[in-house]
């Protein structure tokens, strides 16, 4: 196989091979920093009001956590959840499967590249849960496997999730050293290669034996958010291709035919900031896939690849979009789409009281419970604040509180906020499915974080619980 030539680079060249080792490295790498840290504190996962789809047998439900925003499409009948929208970092291919197992900021996914399929949301792990997870893929028999560590206890745990029954189990794992051992026998998953970094200076790289070369080319001075071009030909008849951009990542392909080039290009940074994919050879550049902002905004960038042949990869760019690259023919076509994400609604709620007295809290919250409201307590540093419901508009909020106020509470008033300001064990977000069911979001304390329950009832009214805090230990 060619080796392209590489006639100017950056500090370091990005490997496009794994050495001997590199998947116990890998490993090691996944925010290893993280491990002896204790939970977030003041960290929520909180959802937003659900909706029902069209055919009625799912819910869709909007998920905060970590700054983002996703979309849980969850099947009203068993539970199970997909995520929409997710992020693809860290990939594994898992070559029994068939599929591709990955990070995202709600947990650990998988989504198979052969069917147009929402990808199966497999165990939550955020930042506010006390689970951090240090790697995934599969075992010898194609079961998907993940290794977790608690950073309140210190325990390595090994999950599995049996592909018979769906069901998953965990084991214990030894002590670090020996969870290492064990993993490294137990995966057979083989990691993407890494492609994003940091770009400092001109990167040029040479197509075969042949005299043209790729370069990007930074313009005006140094800087976090330094301007490149990318210019194609031969040398002394270069030619600018592409400007404004801040390149993010790049692979070569194994029979150094052609180059993947990942970068952000910005026309007006208030409005027009996305993330592209260019497939360059010796004699085209063509952007090939956009996804469509916010974009990162500081370096070092993620960019993921892994070669299927020649002509064909799998390619994640800076974005967290998922694409198949023909490099032959110059084409990407999306494997996740990741749509326009929104911030969630703004959450009113009712507060009928603020104390500093614990028990005087209590008592009010007894005094609303017996009214037939649905409140609750929210701590605000050495305050209390008594919720006595909360809904995702001012009317509906402020005839809460003028109801309120008729019932001995003269100071109620709706405020606004997000969800994660709404007390545990208030109820909001009711929506009716077309058979008349409600579907709803309750709040609850984890620790010192506040987050999210999605309920459902079942066809004789009974609510119960449909998906549980997603930070929950």
């Amino acid at each position: 196989m060619a080796v392209p030539k590489v006639v100017m680079h950056r500090r370091r060249r990005l490997p496009q091979r794994h050495a001997p080792g590199c998947r116990q490295a890998w490993v090691l790498g996944w925010m290893a920093a993280v491990l002896t840290a204790a939970t977030p504190a003041g960290a929520e996962c909180t959802f937003g009001p659900p909706e029902w789809t069209a055919d009625g047998t799912a819910l869709r439900v909007p998920v905060a956590a970590a700054g983002e925003t996703r979309t849980l499409r969850v099947d009203a009948a068993t539970g199970v959840p997909s995520l929409e929208d997710p992020d693809v970092h860290e990939p594994m291919w898992c070559a029994k499967r068939g599929t591709i197992v990955f990070r995202d900021v709600l947990g650990l996914c998988e989504l198979d590249t052969t069917a147009a399929a929402v990808p199966r949301f497999l165990l939550p792990v955020t930042e506010s849960s006390p689970r951090f997870l240090r790697a995934a893929g599969e075992d010898a028999q194609g079961r998907l496997i993940a290794w977790l560590y608690d950073r309140n206890t210190g325990r390595h745990t090994f999950w599995r999730l049996d592909s018979r029954t769906g069901a998953p189990t965990t084991e214990d794992a030894g002590s670090g050293p020996e969870a290492l051992q064990a993993w490294n026998k137990r995966n057979i998953a083989r990691p993407f290669t890494r492609a994003g970094g940091r770009f400092l200076r001109s990167a040029c790289v040479r197509f075969r034996a042949r005299p043209e070369r790729v370069c990007l080319e930074p313009v005006g001075p140094e800087g976090t958010a330094r301007a490149f071009r990318l210019t194609l030909g031969r040398p002394g008849a270069m030619g600018d291709w592409a400007a404004n951009l801040q390149p993010t990542a790049y692979t070569i392909a194994p029979d150094s035919g052609a180059v993947i080039v990942g970068a952000v290009e910005v026309s007006d940074p208030a409005t027009s900031t996305v993330t592209t994919t260019w497939v360059v050879d010796a004699e085209h550049a063509r952007r090939v896939a956009t996804t469509p902002g916010p974009a990162p905004s500081q370096p070092p960038f993620n960019g993921w690849v892994r070669w299927l042949d020649p002509s064909h990869a799998l390619w994640t760019d800076a974005a967290g979009a998922l694409w198949r690259v023909d490099t032959s023919n110059a084409r990407a076509a999306a494997l996740i789409a990741i749509p326009v994400r929104r911030p969630l609604r703004t959450a009113f709620r009712v507060v009928a009281a603020r104390t500093t007295n614990r028990d005087s809290a209590a008592t009010i919250l007894k005094t609303l419970t017996a009214a037939g409201f649905d409140a609750g307590i929210q701590t605000i540093g050495s305050r209390y604040e008594i919720q006595a419901g909360a809904a995702f508009t001012r009317p509906e909020s402020e005839a809460r509180a003028q109801s309120v106020r008729a019932h001995g509470f003269p100071t109620a008033q709706s405020l606004a906020g997000s969800t994660a300001t709404i007390a545990p064990g208030v109820v909001f977000g009711v929506t009716l499915g077309a058979t008349g069911r409600r579907a709803f979001v309750r709040n609850v304390a984890i620790g010192t974080s506040v987050s999210s329950e999605l309920w459902i009832e079942d066809t004789k009214g009974q609510p119960h619980r449909l998906v549980a805090a997603l930070d929950a230990p």
